[in-house]
């Protein structure tokens, strides 16, 4: 039972690689992936200097919309 499930599904798997959409779609995950990367490097940064420059950045516009600059 667990062999043919196996079999089926090994099929499934190399119809989604060999057909365009399947490739397109590990495409997107690859770029995605490294996208999260990049963010996760710069904003996990043990310092936290990105995130205290967005806070300050949004805290002043916020200012700016509310008439207290």
């Amino acid at each position: 039972m667990l062999a043919i499930f196996y079999k089926k599904l090994m099929l499934s798997f190399r119809s989604f690689l060999q057909s365009a959409s399947g490739v397109a779609a590990i495409e997107y995950a690859v770029i995605a992936v490294a996208i999260a990367g990049v963010i996760t490097a710069i904003f996990g940064a043990n310092d936290g200097a990105y995130q205290t420059l967005l806070t300050t950045f949004v805290t002043t516009i916020e200012g700016f919309m509310s008439g207290n600059p």
